[in-house]
């Protein structure tokens, strides 16, 4: 039996969560699911080996181009990334939302890219991940930062 009002406001917590998956469309079902899926795998790689490792598994896209990119599908994979980030008991940083953003779009069979900018700052240097979609469309990008690399699969080698 629940002793105190902490538990008792966890478990009301994760039962309203539950309440609120099993409402929601099918597709939406199926994105939160792959995006949860997609952020523990990037922060295992990311924890626990080399960063080339990150650019073999999320460097490639296998999905062909679409030649319309239509706003309802971008507001739906954008929705659920904030749903996860909501979810999740960590902060997504942009290293971690910008390969989830990228499965999305590729279930609408959009072409992207995660892209690799910096800002130099007083002490150092600052860095910033983003998708790409075509050559005037993004994601998360900062304009003040420089673009270093695009990440595909040819920069392994390079690493």
């Amino acid at each position: 039996m629940l002793q105190t009002l902490e538990e008792r406001t966890k478990l009301m917590k994760v039962y309203n969560y539950i309440r609120l998956f099993c409402k929601i469309p099918w597709i939406e079902k199926k994105l939160i699911t792959r995006g949860i899926c997609v952020a523990l795998f990037c922060r295992l790689i990311l924890y626990m080996l080399p960063f080339k490792y990150f650019i073999f598994f999320f460097g490639s896209n296998g999905t062909s181009e679409s030649s319309i990119i239509e706003n309802s599908n971008l507001n739906l994979a954008n929705r659920n990334l904030r749903r996860i980030n909501r979810v999740l008991p960590w902060t997504n940083k942009c290293i971690i939302k910008s390969p989830i953003l990228k499965s999305f779009l590729s279930c609408f069979n959009i072409k992207s890219e995660i892209v690799l900018s910096i800002l130099k700052v007083n002490n150092g240097i600052q860095a910033h991940a983003y998708i790409k979609l075509k050559e005037d469309m993004f994601f998360f990008r900062i304009p003040q930062y420089y673009d270093i690399c695009t990440i595909n699969s040819e920069i392994i080698y390079k690493i």
